[in-house]
């Protein structure tokens, strides 16, 4: 991965029967025969490979539909090496900058008090300092996300954070084995969770 790209690259280029105005084409690449042909039926009963040459031609219609640049295609003249690079969008930005960024954001956020938000400050004031540099970014938010609406159901909690009941119901757990003990009150509907230290 680059900031301008990805590119991936096979050690063992396309088969010479595959034109070089073709492969520059960076379009259907059909090959006349196959390097190892047990081994193409066999991955064609496992479904892992359609071997009808469909790959490129889809990377292709899907950056175009994306708006993005064509993906290029590049071999040498001995095919020693087949070479693909998918651009990004340019929309997309610094790709590689944003992830820096965010891995350092999320290392700062491991030191105590930074990401945790006012209102947990109080309730989580007994918790140890390692404890909460356990918690993720997500269960900051579910702890949160108590804080002020404790009425709160799993579903609408799945709802809010676009992420699924079972997610929730994990992220608990993890919670729980903290020592943080989050527990429902009054029964699921009508009642209200609980943070217990």
């Amino acid at each position: 991965m680059e900031p301008k790209g990805i590119t991936i690259q096979n050690v063992g280029g396309p088969d010479r029967s595959i034109p070089a105005a073709d492969i520059n084409r960076g379009e259907l690449l059909i090959s006349k025969r196959y390097r190892n042909r047990r081994l193409g039926e066999y991955l064609k009963e496992l479904e892992m490979t359609e071997g009808r040459s469909t790959g490129i031609p889809t990377i292709q219609n899907v950056l175009k539909a994306n708006g993005s640049p064509r993906a290029i295609v590049v071999t040498d003249e001995e095919r020693t090496f087949f070479r693909i690079t998918i651009p990004c969008h340019e929309a997309a930005g610094n790709i590689i900058a944003d992830i820096a960024t965010r891995e350092k954001s999320h290392e700062s956020s491991q030191e105590i008090g930074k990401n945790i938000p006012d209102v947990l400050k109080d309730v989580l004031k007994d918790v140890q300092k390692d404890v909460l540099k356990e918690l993720s970014e997500r269960q900051i938010v579910i702890l949160e996300l108590i804080c002020t609406s404790p009425e709160a159901t799993l579903i609408e909690m799945s709802r809010k954070l676009k992420v699924s009941d079972k997610t929730i119901q994990r992220e608990f757990t993890a919670i729980r084995k903290l020592g943080i003990n989050i527990e429902r009150q009054d029964g699921r509907k009508e009642g209200k969770w609980v943070i217990k230290i």
